[in-house]
């Protein structure tokens, strides 16, 4: 509770006392399995919190005292299907710490040594769900540390596989929200490296195949504002395809749809300034849309409206970084298409 409410140094001085407990029963008896759990996942929540804090050296040693004793137990128990897992769970915890330091190799090896362990587990029981949901989650973030050092081909396979394991288990369970959320999340995944690889017909396809789960859902649920969120993300994702198969009507179109909603959304949640900054990235997307198309005095009036979204977020939030940004880069779109066009 204390971390969800942003009191990271409450929990975490929690956490320790739980640790001072689960670490001297751990050592007054090793061979107990759940003892031992209990100290891991101590170290697991410490590493946690200092990983929220952005104090990633202390949470990687946290993690990685908890990966050793999960190591030690999945070693002395290699029968005891949740020991296995919760191996699984700790070489994605460190793993997920590299990258966010930048060890994209370490997070390879990490990523790699737990789709291992979570794999030979739901091989044993193919129809566990759970076990191919770890596998489908373990994949897709190996997959995202190949794609990000440029093994494209090794992160669509990974990728794909996450796709087949999401298919089937949506298959099995047709009205479960959160699977068909996971196999639109996985279709994407799949239509990004085929983008960096410039198969544009099979991205086409695939960010098709997402946005028609997405527009199922947001059906289904027309008051979910997630859900009708992810819709506007859809469309933002296929206007890109779109833009580079050129087909700017369609992109346009996309992109049209995309604010419609969004500005929907806004404006139904006015206190929420999230929802309104998704309005200020349609108009990005919008912009960019106008100038790949050469269509430049759009262009700038797309800008200029998400820039005026920005200004007046920027101004209420002064302290948020991350909205200086977006104001920054709208500034610099406008200027570098006005430069431009004064140069013809």
């Amino acid at each position: 509770m204390q971390v969800a409410q942003g009191n990271g140094q409450d929990a975490l001085a929690s956490f320790r006392e739980g640790f001072d407990i689960a670490a001297r029963l751990a050592k007054h008896d090793p061979s107990n399995i759940g003892w031992q759990r209990d100290l891991s996942i101590s170290y697991e929540r410490i590493g946690d919190v200092q990983r929220s804090q952005g104090n990633l050296s202390d949470a990687l040693a946290s993690h990685m005292a908890a990966l050793d004793i999960d190591k030690r137990v999945a070693a002395a128990n290699p029968n005891e299907p949740d020991v296995q897992r919760n191996l699984s769970i700790s070489y994605n915890k460190v793993g997920g710490v590299q990258v966010d330091q930048g060890d994209l190799a370490g997070a390879l090896m990490c990523f790699a040594d737990g789709v291992a362990v979570i794999e030979r587990l739901a091989q044993t029981e193919p129809g566990n769900a759970g076990w191919q949901d770890d596998l489908a989650f373990s994949l897709k973030k190996l997959g995202g540390v190949q794609q990000a050092q440029g093994d494209l081909a090794g992160a669509l396979k990974s990728f794909g596989d996450t796709l087949a394991i999401r298919k089937r288990l949506v298959q099995s369970d047709p009205a479960n929200v959160d699977r068909q959320i996971d196999l639109s999340i996985a279709l994407d995944n799949v239509g990004d490296v085929q983008v960096a690889q410039n198969d544009f017909a099979g991205a086409l396809t695939s960010r098709n195949d997402s946005l028609a789960i997405s527009e199922r859902l947001a059906q289904s649920h027309p008051g979910n504002v997630g859900l009708q969120r992810d819709v506007s993300i859809s469309l933002n994702n296929l206007s890109d395809v779109q833009v580079a198969l050129r087909d700017f009507a369609g992109a346009l179109k996309s992109c049209q749809d995309s604010l419609n909603i969004a500005e929907r959304l806004a404006q139904a949640n006015s206190d929420n300034p999230g929802l309104q900054r998704d309005v200020a990235a349609v108009y990005a997307k919008l912009g960019a849309v106008y100038r790949s198309s050469g269509d430049h005095d759009n262009a700038v009036a797309a800008l200029q409206k998400g820039q005026t979204i920005m200004d007046r977020l920027a101004k209420l939030a002064p302290d948020n970084a991350g909205w200086k940004r977006d104001l920054a880069w709208f500034n610099s779109q406008i200027e570098a298409l006005t430069k431009q066009e004064d140069a013809k």
